[in-house]
């Protein structure tokens, strides 16, 4: 019995020693389990601190983009006004001559399309005019003046030369080379030395001649040639027959090649002239040799 008790007690005695060494254990084991718990919280924080952080950049980028936004409409809203007024000017004027007079420096570009249409229709009428003189004095008959053909000049010259052009040339060299201003306005000894602007010169020549004129001068001449013929006549196109559209440019196809070797004959050196020229006479210029132009064009296939 007393051996029993004295195991018992023994064993008590151990079960107390190990829940003491397990006790000190633990208090060991403390410290460095705090450190792990305040670094598992640090880094809790961090991960917080960043989500944050990027949902606030996230924001502001959103905000930077709406503003983005806002501005391209804005200037989709005023590219009318950017695109036809960039060489206008705020000239005062205080009678109805003084407006009249700085109509062109107020106004280019509306001044630009009345000239463009009256001097347009004017090149064809001088031709006609020229034709039916030469025919009469060969004792023939002919019809002075076609309307349909007056028409269709006037009309190229309103919808191409007046508007387009415009865009073509003064908007979109004037960003795309903006040294070729200078340029033009430097004297000729200037000129001569500047290889940033002869570069330029070149390629307002090459972008003129192998660019607009075969793939957008010609094929306008010839869809508006097409449309006014066919709506003049008051002809529609038979089932199976190409529309008027289709048959101006089926006739450009016949003599695109003929049309542009003839128009690089004369335009490559007009363009130096006018290009390198002065910018207060590049229009004026540009409009001489135009009208002498559209008069060949007149000529050439205004009854063809």
């Amino acid at each position: 019995m007393l051996m029993a008790l004295a195991l018992r007690i023994s064993f008590l005695l151990q079960v107390v020693n190990s829940a003491a060494n397990a006790q000190s254990s633990c208090l060991e084991r403390t410290p460095s389990h705090q450190a792990a718990m305040e670094g598992h919280m640090l880094l809790q924080l961090n991960l917080t601190h960043q989500k944050n952080k990027t949902a606030s950049e996230d924001d502001h980028d959103d905000r930077t983009s709406r503003s983005l936004l806002f501005q391209a409409a804005a200037m989709l809203r005023e590219l009318p006004k950017n695109v036809y007024d960039q060489i206008a000017f705020d000239v005062p004027y205080s009678d109805f001559s003084e407006e009249v007079e700085t109509f062109p420096e107020r106004k280019p570009w509306l001044f630009n399309v009345l000239v463009a249409t009256f001097k347009t229709w004017m090149a064809d009428f001088v031709v006609q005019v020229s034709e039916a003189s030469s025919i009469a004095e060969r004792g023939g008959s002919f019809a002075w003046f076609n309307s349909q053909r007056s028409f269709t000049f006037a009309m190229f010259g309103l919808i191409y030369v007046g508007l387009i052009e415009w865009v073509l040339y003064v908007s979109t060299l004037s960003v795309a080379l903006p040294h070729a201003v200078v340029f033009g306005n430097e004297p000729l000894a200037d000129k001569m030395n500047d290889s940033v602007g002869q570069a330029d010169l070149l390629i307002q020549i090459c972008y003129d001649n192998f660019l607009v004129n075969p793939l957008v001068y010609f094929p306008i001449f010839y869809l508006i040639k097409g449309t006014m013929a066919a709506r003049c006549s008051g002809k529609t196109p038979e089932n199976g027959s190409p529309s008027s559209m289709a048959a101006g440019l089926a006739r450009y196809g016949e003599n695109f090649w003929a049309d542009n070797l003839t128009s690089c004959v004369v335009w490559v050196p007009v363009d130096f002239l006018v290009f390198a020229a002065p910018m207060y006479l590049r229009m004026p210029l540009s409009h001489a040799f135009s009208f002498l132009w559209t008069m060949l064009l007149s000529k050439w296939r205004g009854s063809h």
